[in-house]
């Protein structure tokens, strides 16, 4: 390998590494706010007459938003299974007779897709973990809102 592909590919895996890092981090801030969206929710609860009206409220507003994710998230891995087959398909071709550039040029060409399909991965798990977040914080916003009432 040149010393540009090893640079490029040391590049993508820093890029991916780096998003990798932020879907940890914004999964870490759902989790956290999510508790807290809890811990106000039931301290504002009131009594458990209350408490059951306002959470059936939330529940039929956020089984819509949930319904939404789950078609997102059937694509998406609709979407992945598609990538995996064109990288096998890409993987058993690169041991097809050849001369040595041209293998090189499909081994390059597989590492390529592969980070990109990686980097897309976690891209699209950085996308659905910020969705999460936000509707994690309108639903406690808006609970916390009909507590307060």
């Amino acid at each position: 390998m040149t010393t540009q592909t090893n640079a490029s590919a040391t590049d993508l895996f820093e890029e991916a590494y780096k998003n990798y890092e932020q879907a940890l981090k914004t999964g870490i801030k759902v989790q956290e706010d999510t508790v807290k969206m809890w811990k106000d929710l039931l301290s504002k609860a009131g009594t458990p007459a209350e408490f059951q009206t306002k959470f059936t409220e939330m529940v039929n507003d956020v089984f819509p938003a949930a319904k939404k994710r789950m078609d997102e998230a059937l694509k998406t891995v609709e979407a992945n299974t598609q990538t995996s087959t064109e990288l096998l398909q890409q993987a058993l071709l690169v041991w097809q007779p050849g001369s040595v550039a041209e293998t090189q040029n499909r081994i390059r060409g597989l590492w390529e897709t592969s980070l990109s399909a990686a980097r897309n991965n976690v891209q699209t798990v950085v996308k659905t973990n910020q969705q999460i977040l936000e509707a994690w914080t309108g639903m406690a916003t808006n609970g916390v809102k009909k507590t307060s009432k």
